[in-house]
């Protein structure tokens, strides 16, 4: 007897715990699904969501996000820095072009062109120095916050799969054909954080 109110017990905790696991998923299904309208009709584009999947959601750390933004900040300064060093290198061409030219005696149209783009070329390698600057101080303001973390609450992490087509204000289509996670808080709202 024993036995069969303990199997009985169990069996109603599971059941009640899929429940809520369903209930929130519908919860994050549809705030995510007005949360993706919402964003493209501030954008004044039209979105024709042709398919809209829940995968599932994962309970998380909070702390989870940080660490993809420290992965997504290395990916951005390595970016920033290749292509700094990209247009420093179109930069040096472009002062050797414009000292060929003039001692070549090409006219000073050429020289000028070739100096002026290089120019270009080194502001622009400034541009991408800054930036990856601004990502460096960014990532270290994540790594201290981490490193200060005391308590961390749980959150949540929702998949789904979208199939779309977005028309935008020039008439451009875009298909979206894509499974994206988005975050929940531990209330079930959008955290607007990545």
């Amino acid at each position: 007897m024993k036995k069969i109110i303990i199997f009985f017990l169990f069996t109603l905790l599971v059941i009640s715990c899929k429940d809520k696991y369903n209930s929130n998923l519908d919860k994050m299904t549809s705030d995510s699904k007005q949360y993706i309208e919402d964003f493209y009709f501030k954008r004044n584009e039209t979105l024709n969501i042709l398919e809209f999947k829940p995968i599932r959601y994962d309970s998380i750390n909070e702390s989870h996000i940080d660490s993809v933004r420290l992965l997504n900040n290395v990916k951005l300064i390595e970016y920033y820095l290749t292509m700094s060093e990209k247009s420093g290198d179109i930069a040096r061409l472009s002062q050797q072009q414009a000292l060929l030219y003039s001692e070549a005696d090409f006219g000073s149209t050429l020289v000028n062109i070739q100096k002026d783009d290089a120019k270009k070329a080194l502001k622009e390698s400034r541009l991408y120095l800054d930036s990856a600057s601004q990502v460096i101080k960014q990532d270290s303001i994540i790594r201290h916050k981490l490193s200060n973390l005391k308590d961390t609450k749980t959150i949540y992490q929702y998949f789904f799969f979208i199939k779309a087509t977005v028309k935008s204000r020039s008439g451009d289509t875009e298909n979206i054909m894509d499974t994206i996670s988005i975050y929940f808080n531990p209330d079930l709202t959008i955290r607007r954080t990545l």
